[in-house]
């Protein structure tokens, strides 16, 4: 690692889905290519700043986009409540299962949510939220500008956002590509992903969150059998 400077079903709660759910619910339970899809440990950017975050018992988090769970679950153990936000109804089952398993299922909120939609949390109500690979995914730039809008309204005054996202250089995106460009979608699962610079990510954040800590994150993971110098970059923001 090289860094650089739900009672069965938790609470679930229906709003209006977008057809990529579909995507996602064939990348859970067929492609499998993001490693993340079929595992539970929390994110290692998540852990290794978690001291940073204030993690501790009573802190409210949002975690959009929150696949299977296992940053929730990971948080929900520190004594936080979690309210968790996914449109794969694949992803939240197994994150119900996962808390119910876990004991933790009163500290974590389940939603079935398209994060195009208005969020169904109250505004300035969470301590942190959780942008984790899911920003990333966003290629349109209306939809991000909603997206942290959203994030941006629901946290608390100086709140706190963790945000992580691929970046330009990450080996396993960049062999896709094959010529300099910032959007890939892989051919296995036909997902999207933006790849952001520094400059283009801090660009973005700008309008709705002031840089608190940045490090670009790199490590080698696992992709389809083949091993890949993945490369992040992570913030902690705040609520300006």
């Amino acid at each position: 690692m090289d860094v650089q400077m739900s009672q069965p079903q938790a609470k679930l709660f229906t709003i209006r889905l977008d057809s990529t759910s579909d995507l996602w619910d064939l990348e859970y339970t067929t492609h499998k290519v993001i490693p993340s899809s079929t595992r539970m440990l929390p994110s290692k950017a998540l852990v290794l700043f978690s001291e940073l975050l204030g993690i501790q018992p009573g802190v409210r988090v949002l975690d959009a986009g929150c696949g299977t769970g296992r940053n929730s679950i990971y948080l929900a153990k520190k004594g936080c409540e979690v309210h968790a936000l996914d449109f794969s109804k694949v992803a939240l089952n197994r994150l119900d299962v996962a808390a119910i398993q876990s004991g933790i299922r009163d500290k974590i909120f389940s939603y079935h949510h398209e994060l195009q939609s208005p969020f169904p949390l109250s505004s300035n109500s969470f301590d942190l939220a959780l942008d984790s690979y899911v920003l990333c995914h966003f290629s349109d730039s209306n939809f991000k500008s909603f997206y942290l809008e959203e994030l941006h309204r629901t946290l608390k005054p100086s709140g706190l956002l963790f945000s992580s996202v691929f970046s330009i250089d990450d080996e396993y995106y960049m062999e896709l590509l094959g010529a300099k460009n910032e959007i890939v979608t892989d051919p296995i699962n036909k997902l999207t992903k933006q790849l952001y610079s520094e400059e283009g990510a801090r660009e973005l954040f700008s309008s709705n969150f002031d840089v608190l800590y940045f490090v670009k994150f790199q490590f080698t993971d696992i992709v389809l059998g083949h091993p890949y110098k993945r490369s992040l970059l992570v913030f902690v923001l705040q609520k300006s």
